[in-house]
């Protein structure tokens, strides 16, 4: 079993992150026209353009984890700030659309109504406050998407609300925009979480629900071991994750040329010339291996003994 299959079972698993690139679509209020910004930052928004949805290339993902949690925990919360309910929704069995409850956020902020104040009031206890009278160690908290809260709340109130409510709750999941945030965004929201997933290449597939795409896995496990992986997944209908390892790059073993290949002389040896060799004495060495010096006539060799340390 691949490691983002093992993340889906809910074992080991506290917080989570998804980190994709985004697509954001709206319309120019003074052209009328239909825009698209694609990994621009917060701060850059173009203030004429009226932002009527954000598709993440990790949504798909997502709906897998959820798929499963409302299977392995008795309460699954939703917070909706990307998207519509009913469009959100659309694709998910009414099985599964019966045991989560969908928090909307998404007019508040896309549309300016008022009256939820999920997305104004975000914090911590307000997402508590939401989940209800439910025991907070069985319930499970999807987040769509931080991204969307960094454009109301400030970088340490959304970090802060997201750290302690991850110590509250059973499971915490959210989707990041990574293209919309600068490294030092990133690595605040890294810091909340235990597992990051950032997701790489993407391709769809046949089927409407389906992708295919490579990820980066970080997975701190309880015990302190931090896993590092690169994985191969597929979605398939239903919301089905597979997925294996990518097959690390072999090293293919090349043979050294030799360097007196292309030589115009040969420095190699004839059978002759090494047998030769072998039976040479070298000078002033005698069979039993012994070194005899002869000494010069310019040599100064004094046998007297000044400091009287030596055993002459």
């Amino acid at each position: 079993m691949s490691l983002v299959e093992s993340l889906l079972t809910g074992e080991d698993v506290r917080a989570i992150s998804i980190q994709g690139k985004s697509l954001v679509t709206g319309i120019n209020v003074v052209t009328g026209l239909r825009v698209r910004e694609q990994g621009v930052g917060a701060g850059e928004l173009d203030p004429t353009v009226l932002r009527l949805r954000c598709k993440s290339n990790g949504r798909l993902l997502l709906k897998c984890f959820l798929t499963r949690w409302v299977e392995r925990y008795p309460s699954v919360h939703v917070f909706l700030y990307d998207m519509e309910g009913p469009r959100w929704t659309s694709g998910l069995a009414q099985n599964i659309t019966e045991k989560f409850v969908l928090h909307c956020g998404y007019s508040e902020h896309w549309c300016g109504e008022k009256g939820s104040n999920l997305l104004k009031d975000f914090s911590a206890q307000k997402c508590v406050d939401a989940v209800g009278n439910a025991p907070l160690q069985e319930v499970a908290v999807i987040i769509d998407s931080v991204s969307t809260l960094l454009l109301h709340h400030t970088l340490s109130h959304v970090v802060r609300s997201l750290k302690l409510l991850g110590s509250k709750v059973a499971a915490l999941l959210y989707i990041v925009h990574s293209g919309l945030h600068d490294s030092h965004v990133m690595s605040e929201l890294n810091h909340v979480t235990f597992t990051c997933i950032l997701l790489k290449s993407q391709e769809p597939t046949d089927n409407r629900t389906g992708q295919k795409g490579s990820c980066s896995i970080v997975h701190c496990k309880k015990s302190g071991r931090v896993i590092k992986k690169d994985e191969v997944y597929e979605v398939t209908e239903g919301y089905q994750l597979s997925g294996h390892e990518v097959d690390a790059t072999p090293i293919v073993a090349t043979h050294s040329q030799d360097p007196a290949a292309n030589l115009t002389f040969s420095i190699s040896l004839s059978s002759k010339e090494k047998s030769d060799r072998a039976k040479t004495v070298l000078p002033y060495i005698k069979q039993s291996g012994q070194i005899h010096y002869q000494p010069d006539q310019s040599d100064d060799i004094d046998h007297s003994d000044p400091d009287d340390d030596l055993d002459i």
